[in-house]
């Protein structure tokens, strides 16, 4: 016969792994610091984005069709870039414990050409797509079936021979008082536009881009000198990560789950000493069941 210590111990076992494979999904700090130091390589950041706007979250994955974006800054063709647009966010643990992405949240996704790096294009940029009122469903941007895109997706088609264009994607917050500015309107075609402007002009209704990506698109060969953009240094990235990672502990939104919603549990390490685990209430109810089911599995044997 099972003894119930046994049980149990099996189950809060296979519970912390299951847990902890959980959390292998989300977003690491390095990963959402090489989001941040790419857009600054790119000279994306701070302008046309200013500086004090990106509070990244997540890591945003693009998707054109069967056309995935494995990286960011990679390079597509036009070809490539004609089936508009699906959006898969994976946030980090801080983002989950604040709620920044929960389904009852509105974001504004936003399709930019911010031109050729190197070249002064200040904050105007050619907008490829405008749409307010996403939300969030299984780490999925989708948007409101109620709310007509500002401008529909058009496919990126940069002028031959002009270089690669950085076209950016962002998705900034939305807060419940935001209203669309009147310009640009409803279904307004592809054209260049202040973003600076149409930030202020929601006169405070949109907050950080919490989710950024960039690709390059280039169309024959550029017929005069083009800077390169360089890529990120290993030493920035980790440099970055500790200090959002102290951030983020320094708030009370360290690594280890400690919200509300959370309950903590506890388990014995290899040396024998009890070690902390943090489970959803979720998981702990779950937990309930399947002890109680194995507990009782274990007398009957």
């Amino acid at each position: 016969m099972l003894s119930k210590t046994t049980v149990l111990s099996s189950v809060l076992l296979a519970l912390s792994v299951n847990h902890c494979l959980a959390q292998d999904n989300d977003a690491s700090y390095e990963e959402i610091a090489a989001v941040d130091l790419s857009f600054r390589n790119a000279g994306l950041n701070p302008s046309p984005i200013p500086s004090e706007w990106m509070d990244i979250q997540a890591v945003l994955k693009v998707s054109f069709g069967d056309v995935d974006v494995a990286n960011i800054g990679d390079t597509l063709t036009v070809a490539q870039v004609q089936t508009a647009p699906t959006y898969t966010l994976s946030e980090t643990e801080e983002a989950d414990e604040k709620d920044t992405f929960d389904s009852d949240r509105l974001f504004t996704v936003a399709f930019l050409d911010a031109g050729v790096y190197g070249r002064d294009n200040s904050n105007q940029v050619t907008r490829h797509f405008l749409q307010n009122n996403f939300t969030v469903d299984d780490d999925v941007l989708r948007p409101s079936s109620n709310v007509a895109p500002i401008t529909s997706y058009g496919a990126p088609f940069p002028t031959n021979g002009d270089g690669p264009h950085r076209y950016m994607q962002l998705v900034f917050q939305q807060y419940q008082n935001f209203t669309p500015p009147s310009s640009p309107s409803t279904g307004s075609p592809i054209q260049t536009m202040s973003i600076t402007d149409y930030y202020r002009a929601s006169n405070g209704g949109l907050g950080k881009v919490v989710a950024a990506n960039y690709i390059l698109i280039e169309q024959g060969q550029a017929t005069a000198s083009v800077s390169s953009i360089q890529p990120v240094n290993t030493q920035s990235i980790d440099s970055l990560a500790s200090s959002l990672s102290v951030q983020a502990t320094a708030t009370g939104l360290s690594t280890t789950r400690t919200s509300s919603t959370s309950s903590p549990t506890s388990t014995r390490n290899s040396s024998g000493a009890m070690a902390s685990l943090s489970f959803p209430s979720s998981t702990l109810s779950a937990l309930v069941t399947v002890a109680g089911a194995a507990l009782l599995g274990g007398m009957l044997l």
